[in-house]
């Protein structure tokens, strides 16, 4: 992981940045909540979440923008979108992030542009990474919640495949990282998914829980590699996967695992920066796990942020519970709330702006000269 001494790197130093913060501010669960919203126009359910909860982070679903209208058009309504969210929230730093790979995992509409799926970028790794960055940085997006540094080592596994940047350690390391480092060069952090690694997997934890009979040991011999390798700049975001490794945590997924969460990203790999959980809202969760237990194992990993996608209810269940173990001993948390909060302060303050036409146009004849050789369909997850 390299990354000693990388406080200094990540953050400001605390003499640098004084976070002053009374009780309120410090049990607000909000600072550990992530929503998707999926709406161009704030529905009242939405907006009562925002005033109540007041998450600290958006990302956003392909419905939030108006897919069949001109560039001008959706652009103008999305500005207004995001002004509408920090009225509500009361906010004036947030992460602003889009769930974009390539492939499928896409939400933008044209003129934006869709690439192909990782595992066909190869040597233009860096190049697709400098030409995502630079359009979700006219969103005002600071968070991808991207890319993959799984391994596709399963022929077997639809949920990841060609989102993978290849089959083998030595691909995915040296293309996940060139595109990670052009991706921040262009003002967009990167987050790593899906920690431990999901590319052995053939169960889809958006419909069930997948398990993995790996140690510790043989994850650091393949799947985490890529994740310790990626050191020509520190990661700042990691994104825990819904996967059960039953040789590590018998009870529970690496999302929500003391064990993978605390002991070995935070312990043994000494990872300093945020850890985001995929989408809480999945059936490997929300159909095994209450929002009690996901709240305390929240915490006891030292999990960062808590991503929903589907339901506004579920997200609130869990804040509560988070706003209720706060209120029980403040002062073991306050260590957790405060790296969310330098995190949130020290991201990129990107603004919405209209790309040229020219610009387009050259990340679409990059998009075709890769073309999609590899790509596959599977089942959508709609939350239900």
């Amino acid at each position: 992981m390299n990354n000693e001494n990388s406080d200094e790197t990540l953050y400001p130093s605390k003499e640098d940045l004084v976070i002053s913060m009374d009780e309120s501010q410090l049990i607000c669960p909000g600072n550990h909540i992530v929503i998707r919203v999926n709406e161009t126009t704030l529905s009242p359910e939405t907006r009562e979440f925002l005033k109540t909860v007041r998450p600290i982070g958006i990302h956003f679903g392909k419905d939030a923008f108006l897919l069949d209208e001109p560039y001008t058009v959706w652009l103008k309504q999305y500005l207004l979108l995001r002004s509408d969210i920090m009225q509500a929230t009361g906010r004036t730093r947030m992460i602003w992030a889009l769930d974009h790979e390539g492939g499928r995992v896409i939400r933008t509409p044209p003129p934006l542009t869709k690439f192909p799926y990782p595992l066909n970028w190869q040597s233009k790794a860096g190049t697709v990474g400098s030409a995502i960055g630079q359009e979700l940085k006219s969103l005002g997006i600071n968070l991808n919640f991207g890319p993959c540094l799984d391994i596709f080592s399963n022929p077997k596994n639809a949920v990841i495949g060609p989102r993978s940047f290849g089959t083998s350690i030595d691909e995915v390391c040296q293309r996940s990282n060139h595109f990670i480092v052009s991706l921040e060069s262009a003002g967009v952090i990167a987050t790593a998914k899906h920690f431990p690694g999901h590319g052995d997997t053939i169960e889809d934890s958006h419909f069930e829980l997948p398990r993995l009979e790996l140690s510790d040991e043989q994850l650091l011999n393949r799947e985490l590699i890529p994740f310790i390798e990626n050191n020509t700049i520190p990661l700042k975001a990691i994104m825990l996967s819904h996967i059960l490794f039953p040789k590590i945590d018998e009870q529970y997924p690496a999302s929500l695992s003391n064990i993978v969460g605390k002991m070995l990203l935070r312990k043994k790999l000494g990872y300093t920066g945020v850890a985001i959980t995929d989408d809480l809202d999945m059936k490997a969760i929300s159909g095994c796990y209450s929002p009690e237990q996901i709240a305390h194992q929240l915490l006891t990993s030292q999990i960062n942020f808590a991503l929903f996608n589907h339901s506004l209810h579920h997200a609130a269940s869990v804040a509560s519970q988070l706003e209720r173990l706060f209120k029980q001993d403040l002062q073991e948390h306050r260590s957790l709330h405060e790296q969310n909060m330098r995190f949130v302060n020290t991201l990129p303050e990107n603004g919405v702006t209209e790309l040229p036409s020219e610009l387009l146009h050259q990340h679409q004849e990059l998009a075709l000269q890769i073309g999609e050789q590899f790509a596959v369909s599977i089942e959508e997850f709609t939350g239900a």
